[in-house]
């Protein structure tokens, strides 16, 4: 068990560190007593017993250096020195050290609330069961140059699609729609957001209602009962959060809809927007329902297990082109294309949020330039302080890390002040960006603490680090030595230097 007797012994180290020093100060102690002891018993003054024993012993504090440099924990002993060090000269120039700590924080601030934003935006999955087997399905017109390829869907098309090919697990539609909300009561009428899903939409998406039921495949053709599905912000903001208007009756464009079911909190697939689903065949007539031409509609499949979206889609590309040669006088699509969910929602704010997020990044750089400069005015501020310090034994190891801890100090306060900036400015840019996808899922969690914390770590090398260094050189310190002074040549010289041989065997004990 001598790896439980290392392990008690490092501890004891750690927590009763003051109480193991106060005890090798009383061995020394105690050593060196004995020692003036014997010096006294050998017929000595007191005076000249302590001072042989002294000679004898041996410096008590290098002794003491040299018995605690076996001991554990002396890294962390040095790094709280070093701290309490760069605290102190850090307090003794209070507009320096506010100033570096506001530079560094709206660098780190600025970094952090736009990775919160891109992290929850555009690295977070979909909340969505298996969301990377999610894809969007659209329709490709060959001979238009003028889109980007990826066009709308029929609602002919995609009922084909469904029925035909095997490579999906399923697929599901929906179309934007919109209605007049009249109030039953003394409530004001208001135009809401709608959409209009197909029956198995939300359990193609894995996200099952919080209240009441789905819709049914009888409900999803033109012409069948109206019935409606709250989402939650409609849910509580109209009726209060009451449960009894499942099964109730409201008033879409003067139509009486049976509310059947309230979607989840976190549910607000496609957009936030959105206040109430229809069905999605119950908004078309049945002919728009089976043409190929009329082009609204977006298609999410769900990959089968085992099945490439490449190899899926070709299976829907072929059916496509068919379907445009049975209708060639029609503006047909003559292939399919997929593309990611998770890329599709984000598609419009990607590559503003890169851009702006290599913005901060370089902001950042700048920040921790600008306090690498700060630190090297104050390195040849304290020159003479260092080189004094070398002087006296201090290695350049050491010197270093008294450095580098005023820049952690520096790079924490600012980093502290940067999450908090950072909390505030998410906040506001989740709350006021208009368009932005996935504003509910911006919120600061244990990776974007990671991240800051990595920042601090990263911003102290970088601004410290090269400081450091070039003010700790043999060429700094050499130069600190050679400052404007009085040199050891330019002293006056003892007096016993002054006199004549004879003389000075004589005033030897007066210099």
């Amino acid at each position: 068990m001598r790896w439980l007797e290392r392990f008690r012994m490092a501890m004891q180290m750690l927590f009763r560190r003051q109480g193991e020093t106060a005890r090798l100060n009383d061995e020394l102690q105690f050593h060196l007593e004995q020692q003036f002891k014997e010096n006294l018993a050998h017929g000595l003054s007191p005076e000249e017993a302590r001072t042989a024993a002294l000679r004898m012993f041996g410096n008590p504090a290098l002794i003491r250096d040299e018995s605690r440099s076996s001991w554990s924990w002396n890294w962390l002993e040095k790094f709280v020195r070093n701290l309490r060090y760069g605290v102190r000269t850090l307090t003794r120039s209070p507009g320096f050290a506010l100033t570096a700590i506001l530079v560094m924080g709206l660098g780190i601030g600025a970094a952090t609330s736009l990775f919160t934003i891109v992290r929850a935006v555009l690295l977070k999955p979909l909340p969505f069961r298996d969301p990377d087997k999610l894809v969007m399905v659209f329709e490709h017109f060959r001979q238009n140059g003028s889109s980007d390829g990826f066009n709308v869907v029929s609602p002919g098309d995609f009922r084909d699609w469904r029925r035909q090919t095997h490579g999906f697990e399923d697929m599901a539609a929906w179309r934007w729609y919109g209605f007049d909300l009249t109030g039953q009561h003394a409530e004001l009428p208001e135009v809401v957001q709608a959409a209009a899903g197909s029956w198995n939409l939300f359990s193609l998406l894995g996200a099952p209602l919080a209240l009441g039921r789905n819709f049914t495949a009888e409900e999803d053709k033109p012409g069948a009962n109206h019935v409606a599905v709250l989402t939650w912000s409609l849910f509580q903001r109209r009726f209060a959060g009451d449960p009894s208007i499942i099964g109730k009756q409201i008033r879409l464009d003067s139509q009486p809809y049976q509310v059947i079911g309230v979607l989840p909190r976190w549910f607000t697939y496609p957009d936030p927007e959105v206040q109430l689903w229809v069905p999605y065949g119950s908004t078309f007539t049945p002919e728009v329902y089976d043409a190929h031409d009329h082009h609204q509609s977006r298609v999410v499949a769900r990959l089968r297990p085992g099945v490439s979206a490449a190899a899926a889609t070709n299976e829907v590309s072929a059916l496509q082109y068919r379907i445009h040669l049975a209708h060639a006088s029609e503006p047909v699509a003559e292939d399919a294309r997929f593309r990611p969910m998770l890329e599709d929602v984000v598609r419009d704010v990607k590559t503003p949020l890169v851009v702006l997020l290599c913005a901060v990044g370089c902001m950042l750089l700048i920040a921790c330039l600008n306090v690498s400069n700060l630190l090297v005015a104050r390195a040849v501020a304290r020159r003479k302080e260092l080189a004094v310090r070398g002087a006296l034994g201090g290695s350049r190891l050491d010197l270093i890390g008294q450095q580098m801890a005023e820049s952690l100090l520096i790079c924490v306060a600012g980093g502290a002040l940067g999450l908090l900036l950072s909390f505030l400015v998410t906040r506001w840019l989740a709350a006021h960006w208009q368009d932005l996808p996935r504003a509910e899922a911006i919120y600061p969690d244990a990776g974007v603490l990671a991240f800051a914390i990595g920042l601090i770590v990263l911003t102290t090398l970088l601004a410290g680090l090269l400081p450091a260094l070039s003010s700790t050189g043999p060429a700094s310190l050499l130069r600190c030595r050679s400052l404007p002074g009085r040199s050891a040549a330019a002293r006056p010289a003892p007096r016993c230097a002054k006199l004549s041989s004879p003389a000075r065997s004589h005033s030897l004990s007066s210099c």
